[in-house]
This record gives C-alpha cells, sequence and structure tokens, in this order.
C-alpha cells in the first residue's frame, strides 16, 4: 500500500484510465437508451462534459503535477497521506456524481472541489518551496480550473446559464496546461532521445528541436485569446480568425520539434500527435465560428485527440521511467496510441456527418 501512493501518478493514473473507459462506455449505452443518465446534475450533456474534464482529465493533471514538480524543484515527490486525501476526494466526487438525484450535488461539490483545492495547494507548496518560478503559471491554471468547477457547481444549484460557459472555461484551462506542458517536454524528450540515437548508432549528434522561444510565446498567446473571445463570442468572424491564426501559429510551433524523425519509436511520435491536435482543433473550431462545422468536431478534437493522446503518452512513461524500466515500447502501448487516433478522427467524422 505505501508502494501504491510512493508518487501521486500511481493511484491518480490507474484511476482516471479506469474511469475513462467506465464513464465513455456508460455514455454510449445510457445515449442508446441501455443505461439511466445519472440524475446529479440535470442535463447529461452537461454531466459527460463535467466528468471528463473535471474528472478524468482532472485526476491526470494531478498524477502529472505532483510527480513532475519534485524533479522541478529537486524535492522528494509527494506521497503518503497527502495523496491518499486526494484519491479519497477524487473517487468520493466520482461516486456521488453517479447519483440518481440532485439531491446529492452539495455533497458531490464538497468533494470534487475538495480534489481541486487540496491539489493545488500541494503544489503550490511544493513550487513555493522549491522557489520554481517558472511553475507559478501552472499553480494559476490549477487554481482557475478549481473556480470555473465551482463555477459549475453553483450554476447547477442555481439552474443559470453559466453551467456551460464554465464547463468550456474548464476545457479551455485544460488545453493550456497541455500547451503549456507539452511545449516543455515535447522538444526536450525529443532533443534527448534524437542525441541517443545518435550515439547508439555512432552518427553525429543531431540539432536539437529549439526550446521555448517567440513562436512559442505567439502560439500560446493567440491560443488563450482565442479562447477567452471563444468564451464571449463563439459564433463570430473575429472569433473565428483568431482561431486560424493561433492555429496555424501552433503549426508552425510543432513542425519545429521534428516530428518525421521521431517516426521508428511510437513512444516518441505519440508525444507530437498529442500535441497536433492542439492546431487541428483550433482549426477546426475556427470553422465552427462561422456556422461551417459543428462545435462538437473541434470539442472531440481538442478532447479525445489532444487531452486523452497526451494523458496516454506521458501516463505511459511515467510507468516505466519510474519503476525503473527502459522506455521500450509494447505492442499494447502502440495499440492503444493507434486506438485513440482512430476513436477521435471516427468521432470528429461523427460530428461532421450528424450536422
Amino acid at each position: 500500500m505505501n508502494h501504491i501512493f510512493s508518487y501521486a501518478f500511481r493511484p491518480l493514473f490507474f484511476l482516471a484510465t479506469i474511469y475513462g473507459i467506465v464513464s465513455v462506455a456508460w455514455w454510449g449505452l445510457a445515449w442508446g437508451g441501455l443505461a439511466p443518465f445519472p440524475g446529479v446534475i440535470d442535463n447529461p450533456l452537461h454531466w459527460h462534459a463535467h466528468e471528463m474534464i473535471f474528472g478524468f482529465a482532472a485526476a491526470a493533471i494531478g498524477g502529472f503535477a505532483l510527480t513532475a514538480v519534485a524533479n522541478w524543484t529537486g524535492r522528494p515527490p509527494v506521497s503518503g497521506l497527502p495523496v491518499v486525501a486526494l484519491c479519497v476526494f477524487w473517487l468520493s466526487a466520482r461516486l456521488l456524481a453517479a447519483g440518481s438525484n440532485n439531491t446529492l450535488l452539495v455533497p458531490l461539490a464538497v468533494a470534487d472541489l475538495g480534489y481541486d483545492i487540496l491539489l493545488c495547494a500541494l503544489l503550490a507548496r511544493e513550487v513555493i518551496a522549491g522557489n520554481s518560478r517558472r511553475n507559478f503559471k501552472l499553480i494559476a491554471i490549477l487554481a482557475l480550473l478549481a473556480a470555473a468547477n465551482g463555477a459549475f457547481y453553483h450554476g447547477q444549484w442555481q439552474q443559470t446559464e453559466w453551467t456551460g460557459s464554465a464547463l468550456w472555461a474548464g476545457l479551455w484551462l485544460v488545453v493550456l496546461l497541455v500547451n503549456t506542458i507539452g511545449g516543455r517536454v515535447i522538444p526536450a524528450f525529443t532533443g534527448n532521445w534524437l542525441a541517443l540515437q545518435a550515439r547508439l548508432h555512432q552518427r553525429p549528434q543531431p540539432v536539437r528541436p529549439p526550446g521555448f522561444g517567440n513562436i512559442d510565446l505567439v502560439a500560446s498567446v493567440a491560443t488563450g485569446c482565442f479562447a477567452l473571445i471563444f468564451l464571449w463570442n463563439p459564433h463570430s468572424t473575429a472569433t473565428a480568425v483568431l482561431g486560424a491564426v493561433a492555429a496555424l501559429a501552433q503549426l508552425i510551433r510543432w513542425s519545429r520539434w521534428q516530428f518525421y524523425r521521431t517516426l521508428g519509436d511510437p513512444m516518441m511520435w505519440v508525444l507530437h500527435l498529442a500535441f497536433l491536435w492542439i492546431p487541428i482543433g483550433l482549426g477546426l473550431l475556427s470553422l465552427a465560428a462561422l456556422d461551417i462545422l459543428p462545435l462538437s468536431s473541434g470539442i472531440h478534437a481538442l478532447t479525445s485527440g489532444a487531452v486523452t493522446t497526451m494523458v496516454l503518452a506521458i501516463a505511459s512513461r511515467a510507468a516505466l521511467g519510474h519503476s525503473n524500466r527502459p522506455l521500450a515500447n509494447h505492442p499494447l502501448l502502440t495499440a492503444s496510441y493507434v486506438g485513440i487516433t482512430v476513436t477521435t478522427v471516427l468521432r470528429i467524422i461523427a460530428s461532421v456527418s450528424a450536422d
């Protein structure tokens, strides 16, 4: 038991994986009339969106952040009772969210926000104690994510119109986290992998992918601005133009990371593939802003594509690396990478076909 809670990624990645499978299967069965929709959250679409963002993604974010912060700060990993408490909050919230009536809404909100607040507090403690100033922005994003979740529950309780806006805000904050973390680890991991391949095959050391620079800054700022204007008015020409600019900037940024050189290693190319869904999703949403495509096409490019693929890529690396096993791919891992990619493409096609 002590081993399970020695790193946050161990229980939280496991819970995220199981919940991702169970909740999506339940959603499909309920949509087909073969199972009831949960009744705590009054709108089934809101339940599905909330549980994917503040349930599945939030667990994966917690597992990654509290594991990586030890490397960022040089401090011991967060472990033991704080990790147990996080899992209790999270699991309680998911069980309550599966309830049949809205009398459970208040305890659900308490448990769910308890997870968000504790996660933010633990990360802030580690980052501040380690004086890791570059990660202060991650604390801010987690705090805003907790606020968006709180706004969602307040909207549910008061039956206000901002419930949907709170879900959109949560989605954009998760995308910004993927943008931040992916933009940091993908060029670094790729550079290290290319250097290792050069040594193993006795080749000259390659040119490493560039670190964070002006292009990365422009792409990140454009994406953040698009998220803000999208929350204000998702259907306008200005929104579409800014979305297209953000998509192009992210695509240019991604192209500099030498994806084509990683095709021999699934554990490398899946990281690049995960990030590629960000410009694709932004592009689809810019077309949706002009009512050319449905919003769900861009939503699922960002969620099933960028977020879920990145979670799968990071979780598989963490599970191997922190158990002192080589980062060697397995056929089942490759199958999972291909599977989530095919699923995302099919989901987007279904969205467009149903429009």
